[in-house]
């Protein structure tokens, strides 16, 4: 991987807290065994998708189909689950960024941040995760 293409930028202010690391031993303790869960039912569905999908049609109809459900999904899950608006960010995150908040169907100067974390790129969603609180 390059590293070029993940920079995290300068951070203006942040402060790591006792309750975000005990946050994120809780969230690895949970996460851990369903990640195991999830492997299982992975290695499950492949045994099943090798003896059912045979033919190359099969499996291009498979990946178009889940390529479509995945990204409607993605594009309307904040519009039907009535994400809340908050206030758009008035000052970058961090030193050389720009405005990576998502509006989606709030009025003007706010923000969706369920849109903003599933229409994103991955890099600008860790850095939400990551620097967290927001000057406004």
């Amino acid at each position: 991987m390059n590293a070029a293409l993940f920079e995290m930028g300068i951070a203006i202010d942040t402060i790591v807290s006792m309750e975000n690391i005990l946050m994120a031993i809780v969230i690895g303790m949970i996460c851990g065994p369903l990640g195991a869960i999830m492997l299982t039912c992975i290695t499950y569905l492949n045994m099943l998708r090798a003896h059912f999908i045979k033919e190359k049609w099969q499996k291009f109809l498979e990946i178009m189909l889940l390529a479509v459900l995945t990204s409607t999904c993605f594009f309307f899950a904040p519009y039907y689950m009535n994400s809340e608006c908050v206030p758009n960010i008035t000052e970058p995150i961090y030193e050389g960024m720009g405005n990576i908040t998502v509006r989606y169907n709030c009025p003007e100067d706010y923000y969706s941040p369920l849109a903003t974390m599933l229409l994103n790129t991955e890099t600008s969603i860790v850095k939400t995760i990551v620097y967290g609180e927001y000057k406004s």
